[in-house]
């Protein structure tokens, strides 16, 4: 029996980048720039593994990448190096790097400006590591941001009809502008 192995995303490969979010478009109502909105987007994706997409030099050179680790209490996150040697070495010197990765269709793009430096990973590997961005993109099809609540501990929700029936419900996301349950 052939058994065929499955290749992660070649570094090569265009069909796996996340495009930037173009200049001149009005990012603003979906910016995040708290240290704890910021630390649970990026725990989300670190969570769920999702690819990123990493430019640097004028986005002129890029590679993909996972987050490892998210340190909140010092406002650092760690992520996969490239295959790539000599684009590592390009990328501990560079001073502008963008992020992009889009779960779920929700664009999430942001920069970091310095202190990428390259550190030995948990397992023993090499990984790059670099403080916080100060501002994150979360751009959603929807008008306003949604925050996932809690599964461990849901909140519950009762909606009266006219009739004077209830209906009671687990809520699941919430933003300014609506619930889902």
């Amino acid at each position: 029996m052939l058994v065929v192995e499955e290749e992660p995303p070649n570094k090569l490969d265009p069909a796996a980048l996340v495009t930037l979010i173009p200049a001149g478009i009005d990012v603003t109502p979906f910016t995040l720039s708290t240290p704890d909105t910021i630390a649970r987007e990026l725990h989300l994706l670190q969570q769920r593994r999702d690819l990123i997409s990493v430019y640097f030099n004028r986005a002129q050179i890029w590679f993909l990448s996972v987050l490892q680790i998210i340190d909140e209490k010092h406002q650092t996150f760690s992520f996969d190096i490239s295959v790539d040697e000599a684009q590592n070495s390009a990328f501990e010197r560079t001073s502008h790097a963008v992020f992009a990765a889009q779960p779920g269709g929700i664009k999430i793009q942001f920069e970091i400006l310095s202190g990428i430096k390259r550190i030995v990973d948990l397992d023993g590997g090499p990984s790059f590591q670099a403080q916080f961005p100060l501002s994150l993109i979360n751009l959603q099809r929807r008008n306003f941001l949604r925050v996932p609540l809690p599964i461990a501990k849901p909140l519950l929700c009762t909606l009266r009809h006219r009739n004077g029936a209830a209906i009671n419900a687990q809520l699941y996301d919430l933003s300014i502008g609506g619930m889902v349950w």
